[in-house]
C-alpha cells in the first residue's frame, strides 16, 4: 500500500510582538559605582574581576539620553531608567510586527460570528508551528546585534529572549550594557475554554 503525502503549505503573516528588554550598564550596581571613571576591572574577594562603570549615577542622570534600539528593522525607543537594584541604564517597552510562518494561519472571529466575545488581538500562528516554521528576531543597538532566542514562557506564551551586551554611549563615555529582555507574542496565551 502506497500512502499519498500532501505537503502542507506555509504561509507568512505578520504578527504583534510586545518588545520589554532592559540595557543595564555594566558595573552600575551600587557597590561596583565608579571610582576615577577608568573603567578597569578590579578583583573582588572571591578573585573574581569586577568591571567599575565609567560613568557616576550622577553623570548618568545627567548625561543620558534615550536609545536607539531596532527590532527586525522597526525603531524603538529605550529610555534612561533607574533600576530597583540600584543600577542604571535604559528601558525600552514597545510593539513591533514580526513576519511569522505557519501551516494554519488563525484569523480572528468577526464580532458578529457565533462564539466571537473579545475582540482581542489573536496571534496568527499555533506554538507548534512558531517552532516548526522558526522566523528570526535581530535586535540592533548602536553597531552591535544580538540575535533572538526562540522560547516558550512558563505562561504559555511564545516569542524569543534576548540576550547580549552591547556598547552605549553617555555624554563622551562608552558604557557597556547587559541586554536582557523578552519579545512575546501577541495573544499566544493559551486561553482556557
Amino acid at each position: 500500500m502506497v500512502k499519498s503525502s500532501t505537503a502542507a503549505t506555509v504561509s507568512t503573516v505578520k504578527a504583534k510582538v510586545q518588545v520589554g528588554m532592559n540595557l543595564i550598564v555594566v558595573g552600575s550596581k551600587p557597590e561596583a559605582k565608579a571610582k576615577g571613571g577608568k573603567g578597569k576591572a578590579k578583583a573582588d574577594d572571591n578573585g573574581h574581576k569586577k568591571t567599575e562603570c565609567p560613568v557616576t549615577e550622577e553623570q548618568f542622570i545627567e548625561l543620558a539620553k534615550y536609545v536607539s534600539v531596532t527590532v527586525n528593522g522597526q525603531p524603538l525607543e529605550a529610555d534612561p531608567k533607574m533600576f530597583s537594584t540600584g543600577s542604571f541604564g535604559w528601558y525600552v517597552n514597545g510593539k513591533v510586527n514580526v513576519e511569522v510562518r505557519g501551516t494554519e494561519i488563525i484569523k480572528p472571529k468577526s464580532k458578529s460570528e457565533p462564539g466571537a466575545k473579545d475582540p482581542a488581538y489573536v496571534c496568527p500562528v499555533t506554538a507548534d508551528d512558531f517552532i516548526e516554521y522558526p522566523c528570526q528576531v535581530v535586535v540592533v543597538i548602536g553597531s552591535d546585534v544580538i540575535e533572538g532566542t526562540l522560547k516558550i514562557f512558563s505562561t504559555g506564551s511564545f516569542g524569543w529572549n534576548v540576550n547580549g551586551k552591547a556598547k552605549v554611549k553617555v555624554g563622551e563615555h562608552t558604557v557597556k550594557v547587559q541586554v536582557g529582555g523578552n519579545l512575546i507574542m501577541v495573544g499566544s496565551k493559551p486561553v482556557d475554554e
